[in-house]
């Protein structure tokens, strides 16, 4: 039998090749953010309340699966085997609306990508600033939050939480996250609670009765309602109120009898009997005429 050396080296030399390394690619662990706020503090209850948290925004620098580590002010990290497993905005929209449901005790709620409820009460905005590590052992979550009522801004104000991180595990970091975002539904949702629309959601009324009395009279009676038994920590006079200018002597007089009724209820009523809007915001409820 005859050996082709120079076939049999070949080959050799071919299927050496063939040989595949040992692979040194790591799978990269896939995190999700977590809803901390427990439903123990009655405190903010606002059970009849409806809400939309609406899509967030983040900076294209946060657009990414990786996480984001803040070396300095101008310096940025990500971790190649470290990834979120939703898309960050979506899991921060998803972690607000639940907390902000377990803080005021509504289930009607719903959070972006879902779809707003029709004629929610509130839909809350977040554009977030930053939301990363910046130091060894700290987190940091800065945003402007917006709440709207029918698209009518009410109230808007900005957050920042540095929050420590309990241990040296990514887990932990996550954690952290997710405490800041605890903190700051918490901050929403005293805002909310505070707004003069929540406390006339409220503020019931066992009876009424309004007989033949005039329009700006009566303004007046549910301002007082609203003074006498508000849980807000506002004091402002005349917080429900006729517009400035409001000419009312064409409207007549109104008669008005309910029981049990929610002083939101009663003040919708009488915009209905004098044809007129109501304007709300931060600090007063406004009966405005019709254009």
């Amino acid at each position: 039998m005859k050996f082709h050396f120079p076939i049999v080296f070949v080959l050799i030399s071919i299927l050496g090749g063939c040989i595949i390394p040992e692979s040194n690619h790591v799978e990269p662990e896939y995190h999700l953010l977590v809803s901390l706020s427990s439903d123990d503090n009655e405190t903010l209850y606002l059970p009849d309340v409806s809400f939309y948290v609406r899509e967030v925004s983040i900076p294209p620098y946060l657009d990414d699966s990786r996480f984001a580590r803040r070396q300095n002010t101008s310096s940025l990290a990500y971790e190649e085997n470290h990834r979120w497993g939703e898309p960050l905005g979506e899991g921060i929209s998803r972690v607000v609306g639940l907390n902000l449901s377990s803080i005021l005790g509504s289930l009607s709620y719903s959070s972006y990508p879902s779809r707003a409820r029709n004629a929610a009460t509130y839909e809350i905005s977040l554009s977030v600033l930053q939301f990363e590590r910046v130091e060894r052992l700290k987190v940091r979550v800065v945003a402007v939050v917006e709440i709207f009522h029918r698209n009518s801004l009410q109230s808007q104000f900005k957050v920042d939480e540095l929050i420590p991180i309990d241990g040296s595990r990514v887990g932990n970091e996550t954690r952290a996250l997710s405490e800041a975002l605890d903190e700051i539904s918490k901050i929403i949702s005293r805002e909310i609670f505070e707004l003069p629309l929540s406390q006339c959601m409220l503020i019931k009324i066992s009876e009424v009765e309004y007989s033949n009395t005039s329009f700006d009279q009566l303004v007046q009676e549910l301002s007082s309602h609203f003074m006498s038994n508000t849980n807000s920590d506002q004091q402002i006079d005349n917080v429900i109120r006729l517009a400035s200018g409001f000419d009312h002597s064409t409207t007549s007089n109104i008669s008005i009898e309910e029981q049990d009724v929610t002083l939101l209820d009663l003040i919708k009523q009488v915009q209905r009997k004098t044809g007129t809007t109501l304007k709300f915001s931060r600090t007063e409820i406004i009966f405005v005429p019709l254009p």
